[in-house]
């Protein structure tokens, strides 16, 4: 009988496991690279984060440029040169014509979404001893424990990246969206779709490998 009573334990501790909040990672989706790019990879860049709070907004830059600089990219945050607000394409145009950044990096924040799905029952052995007076004895029994299915709602955090290049022809060469399940921390997030973003670019020689 004992080995029925561990035989469902996986079941239980991976349900438990899914169910942590925070423990789930980023993911890239819809990804995009202009076929005809060849490069040269990207060496100095300006980081742009669309985002009307101050703070976040140089957070998100700040985790890109200590990503970037390991691909030895000279990169720049954009509150570094415009630190009251997000520039427009006017400023930005001419922030590349006066520091020579040979590519952009734009990340803003999209909608939320919201996504259901059920989760199915299982099914453990609990165990439950107990003494009896008449046989002066314990014994111990077992029995089924239905755990039922339910319904899991989770809030999915959306980000797009697009890269671009400003040669003569000034185009976007990169393009993804990122997915990160709520609830989740924002050190932990910045640092997923950083990593994730920055290993594809390696990979699509937009960045350099790092040395």
């Amino acid at each position: 009988m004992k080995s029925h009573k561990y035989r469902f334990f996986p079941i239980a501790l991976f349900m438990a496991v899914v169910l942590l909040p925070g423990c789930s990672t980023s993911v890239l989706v819809n990804q995009w690279s202009d076929p005809s790019y060849r490069g040269p990879a990207l060496n100095k860049i300006m980081v742009i984060a669309v985002r009307n709070d101050p703070t976040r907004r140089r957070v998100w830059e700040d985790v890109f440029i200590g990503e970037l600089s390991r691909h030895g990219v000279n990169a720049t945050q954009s509150y570094q040169l415009f630190p009251n607000a997000i520039p427009d394409s006017l400023q930005i145009a001419g922030a590349v014509a006066k520091y020579a950044f040979d590519g952009i990096i734009i990340t803003r924040r999209l909608p939320k979404v919201v996504n259901t799905h059920y989760v199915n029952g299982y099914v453990t052995q609990e165990s439950e001893t107990r003494y009896s007076e008449r046989k002066q004895r314990f014994f111990t029994y077992y029995r089924d424990v239905d755990h039922p299915g339910f319904v899991d709602t989770q809030k999915i955090a959306n980000r797009s990246i697009d890269v671009w290049t400003t040669d003569s022809t000034s185009r976007m060469v990169w393009s993804a969206i990122s997915e990160t399940p709520e609830p989740s921390t924002p050190d932990a997030v910045h640092r997923d779709v950083v990593n994730l973003v920055t290993g594809e670019l390696e990979r699509k020689g937009i960045l350099p490998k790092v040395k």
